[in-house]
């Protein structure tokens, strides 16, 4: 199968936006293959000719979203000055906000071998704790780092399950007011 050919291409992205929706309307563990035909309007051999399973094709899916999401993180931790991290990050906003339906059908997958909310995780503190080395910055860097990795991913999840758009500013004011809140004045 020619991978380059627009009708190749086409289903799979068909399949891929059939198998989105389900996500959207059921569990992971429900969705069958059948499922996926019927709301694909497709027959079982054109799935098999593009995926091996529904997993294969879940895999699929999570490791391309993986793949953008890591440049991303790449990205911004090797932005050198605060005007291009600025851009950077409303960059990586936008991107979230449109994969929006994608990361949260992404997230409730859960298998040995598919697990993006522990991977982005990871990603992220993996992302911290080389930045903070690279500027020789003080202090227990795997503590910074899960800690790092926790307020991003929760924040993400917030504005993501809420429908909440925040900009960065908003984002940064409130961290700040939170830990001024926790502070012993």
């Amino acid at each position: 199968m020619n991978e380059n050919d627009l009708r190749v291409i086409k289903t799979e992205q068909h399949i891929e936006q059939a198998f989105l929706a389900l996500l959207q309307q059921k569990p992971y563990r429900a969705i069958t293959v059948q499922d996926i035909l019927d709301t694909a309007a497709i027959n079982r051999s054109t799935f098999y000719r593009h995926y091996a399973s529904k997993e294969a094709l879940a895999e699929k899916m999570v490791s391309n979203f993986r793949q953008v999401y890591e440049k991303f993180l790449t990205e911004r931790f090797s932005v050198a000055s605060q005007e291009n991290l600025l851009m950077c990050l409303e960059q990586f906003w936008a991107f979230i906000h449109a994969q929006k339906q994608r990361i949260l059908a992404f997230w409730q997958i859960k298998t040995p071998n598919i697990h993006l909310y522990d991977d982005m995780y990871a990603l992220i503190k993996q992302n911290y704790i080389e930045h903070a080395k690279r500027h020789g910055r003080p202090g227990d860097l795997e503590f910074q780092g899960h800690t790092y990795a926790g307020i991003i991913l929760n924040n993400l999840s917030y504005c993501l399950q809420q429908d909440h758009q925040m900009s960065l500013e908003d984002i940064r004011s409130n961290i700040q007011l939170m830990m001024q809140t926790v502070s012993i004045q």
